[in-house]
């Protein structure tokens, strides 16, 4: 069989076969004729998530990092009061008063998550303490207490060669000098764990230091302490040269601590407030108020 015949072969053959395997993969013939075979394919369903499965979303957790924090403005209105310092005791509290009005504007930042937050926070304050002029000290004193009405007294003494000593008591002229401090807090907080697991705003507490610089409207002839143990300077000694001098103008580190509780939906909490500061002037203060909080709730 020559090449031509064997190619020419060949090609009738797979003709006549191509057809027969191409059936073979659908049909079934019977008696010459084909069967059609319908076959129901079923598809499985992919990228079904399991019910029980927890979701992704829900377990991210929301840190402080990189997030812009919440802006809060608040005003607040309380009552403070000095302690005791090397100086002496506080005139306020020396007349049995104890305590004196205090006001005050915050602006704060808070960084929040879903555990602690950082508060940043900037204060303007201003408050009253209790003076008496020293000009008004007599030569005569040998003391000073309270008039039991809520005042002040010098008590006086003198000597005569034919009467002995008689004691009096004059007045002492007292005012209320206003005072102003512009202070900063960096404290670290949390919230009700109750609140959190029911996605409502609770309440929010956090603690942290303070440092404030204070200014008093105080002249050289105005005093706001009593030494303990002994007599004021006299009359005519002024500002640092007394023995009962506090400084006008200083600054103070402490504590401060606060709670807000929301109040409505549209940002306000009511605020509760409490400070105390260390150093020279040693002070406290407690005040109440309310914030509007700009951000995420």
């Amino acid at each position: 069989m020559s090449g031509v015949e064997f190619l020419l072969l060949a090609v009738v053959n797979l003709g006549w076969n191509a057809p027969q395997l191409s059936l073979s993969q659908d049909t079934i013939t019977i008696d010459g004729v084909p069967l059609e075979l319908n076959l129901a394919l079923s598809k499985e369903e992919v990228g079904v998530p399991d019910v029980d499965a927890p979701s992704k979303s829900k377990s991210k957790t929301r840190t402080w990092r990189g997030e812009f924090p919440d802006v809060l403005v608040g005003f607040t209105g309380g009552v403070g009061g000095q302690l005791a310092s090397p100086v002496g005791l506080g005139l306020g509290r020396f007349m049995g008063r104890g305590s004196d009005a205090c006001g005050a504007l915050s602006v704060a930042m808070e960084w929040r998550g879903q555990g602690p937050f950082v508060r940043l926070g900037f204060e303007a304050k201003r408050w009253t303490e209790q003076a008496y002029a020293a000009s008004a000290l007599n030569d005569s004193i040998y003391g000073l207490g309270a008039d039991g009405m809520g005042g002040l007294e010098q008590r006086i003494r003198f000597t005569y060669p034919d009467l002995g000593i008689e004691l009096d008591t004059l007045p002492m002229p007292v005012s209320a000098i206003p005072v102003q401090s512009l202070g900063f807090a960096l404290s670290l907080g949390g919230t009700s764990d109750a609140h959190r697991r029911s996605r409502r705003p609770g309440p929010r507490w956090w603690l942290g230091a303070k440092g404030q610089w204070v200014r008093s409207a105080r002249t050289e002839q105005q005093i706001n302490r009593v030494p303990e143990g002994a007599l004021p300077s006299p009359a005519n000694v002024l500002g640092t040269d007394r023995n009962d001098w506090e400084s006008t103008q200083y600054w103070a580190v402490g504590l401060h601590g606060g709670l807000a509780v929301p109040v409505g939906r549209r940002g306000w909490e009511c605020l509760l407030i409490g400070d105390w500061s260390g150093g020279s002037a040693p002070r406290w203060a407690a005040s109440v108020g309310l914030q509007k909080r700009w951000g995420n709730r």
